[in-house]
């Protein structure tokens, strides 16, 4: 195996492994293989063809052959160990039951259809869905299984014939370990199931040997001595040896000295090694073979980690070394056999000798070591059988490939190198070899191709997301060192009228603006959160919401996407509603899971935008609908008599009133948006509101020319800008506009210019008064509270100085703030009455109607 070539064979195809697969060889001339379906196919290499079909009643984890090589047996995800005969085959054969299905092509000319073997349910010798490894000893089973924080270890005794359900004699139970590999490995062990093995010393009287596909091992006295301990080597206990996933090698003495019941279970698993990750392979070899036992313990892990247990020393004072090496790559599958250890990568086989080298001391006594891993260029493969020795010499093994291939491995152990001419048979196979070791080279050139090419796709996305996120952090900033005035990738939201069976509805229509130089590639997607007001108000201060995604497939530079989503109708609103726009990001798709959880700790940066879950949440933008965005504009409206309420709806709209009004101050203090109230009666209306605004403060913030009409509806306009019809308004000069709630009130908004000279010592001010006009006492407080945002938000995004400072009247000011303390106490004592439960009188109710309107008509002025 200098050269390290091989031949290999195809021998039949089956379906693509989902998830592991497992060869086994039972015997010279049958291999049982799974591959992590419900079925396990029996090939025969007498017949070269597909000989019989076992069906499961799930999926297949597992498989095993018993000691004495006439059953086997299967764990079943989720649900349970089965047992069933290899001899049925022959019986059904004769029975002439056949697979209705084509079967894998073999070599023959005259191929026969495999035989279906349908395996009962009373096959299931043990019922334990969580069972995910198992051992088979002589009259005992050994499952593992995870139990919420523990390991179970349970024994059973297998009945005769292996018909029947086991018999449980003990459970052990092993913790689990709360951090270490688990963590270091991103917590993906609970896929990795554990090794079972179990361990003789050498001349206690077992029929499982080393060449037996049941997994069991023999070694030496002396190191199954220091190993294991005298107990168990005086006894020839049987031990059970467990490689758990977090990377412990745990070991279990199957008989003990002494009460059995005077010692925990606990107690009695002792910890060999930690590896320090999965491990997959567990093997013995040594010089002493079938004569003395095997004098080395090998222990491989998932990531390459070897461990070599020996006893060295002189004869009568030999103590037990542990040696760590590693392999190149990481371990899918391996298999041991006559001092040469073949593992494969899913990229390679690859092969290490072990060789005994001379100790300095004593040159008699050996010392086995790894020597560097030789590849036999052969790729794909995920599953390896044990490994066997052709009469001719050369080690022949099955493997299954990634595509669902069953091969038979051959590598010559010496190539042999004739000084004088070649044969013709040897020239032919020669040449025979060279083209196998050429096919091989081109399969696993592709293969890292298509991995390169799938590496190249994953950088470049994950460059193009980190690009974004940058464009997007909230502390971005321009070269220059200023602010970013626009936002490269923004959300705008309008509200939506359509009428839907008759029924006016509302909508939200959201556009995604891409103003960046990116590309939103695949993967992205829109996510507009609505977070409603809460009805009742409660102390958590909880507010439902609705989440809606939009994934989308490309969005290029300077494009724009729309999505529309229902708001509610006009009879179900509840406003104000706030409206969060992000784009989201599913880190998985690129990356794997392991890498998804370890990117926000290389980046810092991102850190803060990673979830839990692996998606980047990017906040695009967070707006508020209120009433103005909802109103429906018709054009200027006529001027109207404002009437009085009538005394017989007075207590109805006061209560309206009080129910709005403590809302407000709810709001205020809590951070919680109004609930629209059901719309009362339109008989006591219309019910007016106004304030007055500087009309330099407008000017200034608005950006507005000249004076009088024009600049009024200026001021209208804006107001209803994103109402639904707001677009559609002429930019004409006019001072009033009608439009319709959305509860069917009617409502007329209107704008003029007076002149306040009560409260400036410097003479009059210009303002401008806002006077609303609604049928409905609800819709008129939430239009009060819409146009109130408005102005705070002009407000805060800072206005320049628009003139000279002015002096108060003190005495007149002090005059109104008293009238407004009056007017408030009139309103806490109403409060008063209700809450006791008092009533209200047809006076009570005049009174605060008309504290309302005092309130609502407020002669104090913002500048």
């Amino acid at each position: 195996m200098a050269d390290g070539r091989c031949t290999v064979d195809h021998l039949a195809g089956f379906q693509r492994p989902s998830g592991s697969a497992q060869v086994l060889t039972c015997g010279p001339d049958l291999l049982l293989l799974r591959n992590g379906s419900e079925r396990v196919f029996a090939y025969s290499g007498r017949e070269a063809r597909v000989q019989a079909v076992y069906i499961f009643a799930g999926r297949v984890t597992h498989l095993l052959e018993s000691p004495d090589r006439r059953c086997i047996f299967a764990l079943c995800q989720n649900d349970g160990i089965y047992c069933t005969s290899l001899h049925q085959i022959s019986r059904r054969q004769q029975a002439g039951i056949q697979l209705k299905e084509p079967s894998p092509t073999p070599t023959e000319a005259a191929p026969k259809s495999p035989v279906l073997v349908m395996v009962p349910p009373d096959a299931c010798v043990l019922k334990d869905p969580g069972a995910c490894s198992f051992a088979v000893l002589e009259n005992a089973l050994v499952a593992v299984a995870r139990s919420g924080t523990a390991w179970r270890m349970g024994f059973y005794e297998v009945p005769a014939g292996s018909t029947g359900s086991c018999k449980k004699v003990e459970e052990l139970c092993i913790p689990v370990l709360s951090a270490g590999c688990s963590s270091i490995y991103g917590g993906r062990d609970e896929a990795v199931p554990p090794v079972l093995c179990c361990i003789y010393p050498h001349g206690a009287k077992a029929k499982a040997t080393e060449d037996s596909s049941s997994g069991h091992l023999l070694l030496e006295q002396v190191l199954f001595r220091l190993l294991f301990g005298v107990d168990a080597a005086l006894l020839s206990s049987p031990t059970i040896l467990c490689g758990l996933p977090d990377g412990r090698l745990c070991c279990l003495p199957l008989r003990r000295p002494g009460n059995p019941e005077a010692e925990g279970g606990e107690s009695r698993v002792r910890v060999l090694r930690h590896l320090g990750q999965p491990i997959a392979f567990i093997g013995a070899w040594g010089a002493g073979g079938d004569d003395r036992g095997s004098s080395c313990l090998l222990v491989v892990g998932s990531s390459g980690r070897a461990l070599l247990m020996l006893a060295e020393g002189e004869e009568e004072g030999r103590a037990l070394e542990f040696r760590e090496r590693h392999l190149s790559g990481r371990v899918q599958s391996a298999c041991l056999a006559d001092g040469q250890l073949f593992y494969s990568t899913g990229s390679d086989l690859l092969a290490v000798q072990l060789r005994p080298s001379p100790s300095g001391d004593r040159p008699d006594l050996w010392i086995p070591s790894l020597q560097p891993p030789v590849t036999l260029n052969v790729c794909s493969l995920i599953a390896l059988s044990r490994p066997t020795e052709t009469p001719a010499g050369a080690v022949k093994l099955f493997a299954v490939s990634l595509k669902g291939r069953l091969l038979r491995v051959t590598l010559p152990q010496k190539s042999p190198r004739a000084h004088g001419a070649l044969s013709a048979a040897q020239v032919g196979q020669k040449v025979r070899d060279l083209l196998a070791g050429i096919g091989n080279v081109s399969e696993r050139v592709s293969s890292l191709k298509s991995c390169i090419h799938l590496k190249n796709d994953a950088l470049r996305n994950l460059n193009q997301v980190f690009n974004i996120c940058c464009l997007l952090m909230p502390n971005q900033r321009h070269a220059g060192g200023g602010p970013c005035p626009v936002r490269p990738i923004s959300c705008r939201v309008r509200v939506k009228r359509s009428c839907i069976l008759q029924q006016e509805t509302l909508f939200l229509s959201c556009v995604l603006q891409n103003s960046s130089d990116y590309i939103l590639e695949q993967g992205w997607t829109l996510c507009v959160q609505l977070i409603y007001p809460p009805y009742p108000l409660t102390a958590q201060g909880e507010r439902p919401t609705k989440t809606y995604s939009f994934p989308f497939d490309k969005l290029h530079p300077g494009k724009n996407l729309e999505v529309t989503l229902p708001l509610a109708t006009e009879s179900e609103l509840a406003l104000p509603v706030t409206v969060c726009c992000s784009l989201m990001y599913f880190l998985q798709s690129i990356l794997g899971e392991e890498e998804c959880r370890w990117a926000p700790m290389s980046q810092p940066s991102l850190s803060q935008l990673v979830k839990d879950s692996g998606y980047i949440s990017l906040v695009l933008d967070t707006q508020t609908v209120d009433w103005l965005d909802c109103l429906w504009v018709g054009g200027p409206a006529t001027h109207g008599n404002n009437t009085r309420p009538s005394s017989g709806s007075g207590v109805d709209l006061v209560q309206t009133l009080l129910t709005s009004s403590r809302k407000a101050q709810q709001q205020e203090c809590e951070g919680a948006p109004l609930k629209t109230l059901p719309q009362r009666s339109s008989e006591g209306g219309p019910f007016v509101a106004s304030l007055r605004v500087s009309s330099d403060l407008l000017k200034t913030a608005l950006q507005l020319s000249g004076s009088g009409t024009g600049s009024v509806s200026a001021v209208l306009h804006w107001l209803v800008s994103c109402s639904p019809a707001g677009e559609n308004i002429a930019c004409e000069d006019i001072p009033v506009l009608s439009a319709v709630c959305p509860g069917g009130a009617s409502l007329r908004l209107l704008a003029q210019e007076v002149t306040a000279s009560d409260l400036w010592a410097d003479g009059p001010i210009t303002a401008v008064e806002i006077r609303i006009e609604s049928s409905s006492l609800a819709e008129l407080c939430g239009l009060h509270f819409a146009v109130l945002r408005r102005l705070q938000a002009l407000l805060k995004e800072g206005v320049p100085e628009a003139g000279a400072a002015r002096r108060l009247k003190g005495q007149s000011f002090v005059q109104l703030l008293q009238h407004t303390e009056t007017l408030s106490k009139a309103v806490q004592e109403a409060r008063g009455h209700i809450a006791l439960g008092l009533g209200m009188s047809s006076r009570i109710t005049e009174k605060l109607l008309h504290t309302y309107g005092q309130l609502r008509d407020s002669p104090f002025l913002i500048l």
